[in-house]
């Protein structure tokens, strides 16, 4: 039997042509994977660049942050050894005990000084500190206390409108800075001793309108020590008697205050 062969290559030759035309359109999906892969690697590549570039940024900005940083914290250097702080105020002893300084701790800037040789009696200085208060006399003010034997050196510094005055510089037992005729500023109250300045006993400090003034605590007795007891708030007087011996009295310091003869106050 004689095969039609023109069928067979007709066929093959429709075979050839779908097997071509499904290479190409491979070649052409291939080509177009190719193109999309080299976009997403340009893509990857151009974001890494700018995280790499992100990350420059914050250093340098970062850098930025930590050098202003840097600058707005810089340490104030104060000369001499600091005994004594307070938050605004350094208390600074200079040289072998040659004299003191009381520093304002941001600046550094010396506000007064305390020289052994202006000083009535010797002091250590080492053993002083300063103590501020915000309202004292009105204003807000610093205390000085430096050791003295059994007692004090007290200086008292009013700070106002930039300007430091000391108002009361004395040898001390004891002082005490409370609102006793509640007028809403803080007196001073000091248990003083008779020593160089040839005063002693009580002495109040006050503010009335623009001035401070202040007054010795007197009483009608030949008293032998008198001194404020700030705990019960009264003035105790000892005195001798005829016999020899010695009695004891405590005047509340409300009725001190309201008694023009025990204390009357004077402008200083």
């Amino acid at each position: 039997m004689k095969k039609d062969f023109s069928k067979f290559i007709v066929t093959a030759m429709v075979a050839t042509t779908f097997l071509s035309g499904c290479n190409s359109a491979q070649l052409e999906l291939d080509s177009e994977d190719e193109a999309t892969i080299e976009e997403s690697a340009e893509e990857i590549s151009e974001d890494k660049d700018d995280a790499a570039t992100d990350d420059s940024v914050e250093e340098v900005s970062k850098d930025d942050k930590d050098a202003k940083t840097d600058d707005s914290t810089e340490e104030v250097v104060i000369d001499g050894t600091i005994i004594s702080q307070t938050n605004n105020y350094a208390y600074v002893v200079h040289g072998d005990n040659e004299y003191c300084s009381v520093n304002l701790c941001e600046s550094g800037e010396e506000l007064c000084t305390i020289k052994q040789e202006d000083c009535d009696y010797p002091v250590n200085f080492e053993e002083g500190k300063v103590e501020e208060y915000e309202n004292l006399l009105g204003s807000s003010s610093f205390v000085i206390t430096i050791q003295s034997g059994d007692y004090y050196l007290l200086e008292v510094y009013s700070c106002k409108d930039e300007d430091v005055e000391c108002i009361e510089e004395d040898y001390i037992t004891d002082y005490f800075v409370e609102d006793i005729d509640s007028d809403g500023h803080d007196e001073l109250i000091v248990n003083m001793i008779y020593m160089a300045g040839g005063r002693g006993g009580v002495f109040i400090f006050r503010k009335n309108n623009d001035s401070i003034q202040s007054a010795k605590v007197n009483a009608d007795y030949n008293q032998v020590n008198v001194f404020y007891d700030s705990e019960n708030k009264e003035i105790n007087i000892s005195y001798p008697t005829d016999s020899g011996e010695f009695e004891e009295i405590t005047i509340p310091i409300e009725d001190a205050l309201n008694d023009p003869e025990m204390v009357e106050f004077e402008d200083i």
